[in-house]
């Protein structure tokens, strides 16, 4: 299952997504796909929790988005990338059950004006 899913959000409580043109905005629960920019502002932290149960909190002021990864290798059993654009993220990743084989992708990008 390839599932991003919004597990919590704090402060303000205001987290939009940028999804193909349209801006939307995220509560508790929410899916996330492939594409899919997550913008917090000054007074918000949303977290993510991952498909391999991960969990990934995007601080204030902060832009990530999902992508999909094109590389391929024996260790990597995800196929995802984060890209965050500005600010700041915390990743919480699980004990593996493939003994230390759980790779994370993150790419920090130039913020674009």
């Amino acid at each position: 299952d390839q599932t991003f899913q919004v597990e919590a959000i704090g402060g303000a409580k205001t987290v939009v997504v940028k999804r193909t043109s349209k801006l939307l905005h995220l509560k508790v629960g929410d899916a996330l796909q492939y594409g899919d920019t997550i913008e917090t502002n000054g007074d918000t932290a949303v977290d993510i929790r991952y498909p391999d149960q991960s969990l990934v909190r995007v601080g204030k002021n902060s832009r990530l988005s999902l992508e999909k990864s094109t590389e391929s290798s024996s260790i990597v059993s995800n196929n995802w990338l984060t890209n965050l654009g500005k600010g700041f993220a915390r990743v919480l990743v699980p004990e593996s059950k493939t003994k230390g084989k759980v790779k994370f992708q993150m790419a920090l990008l130039a913020d674009a004006k």
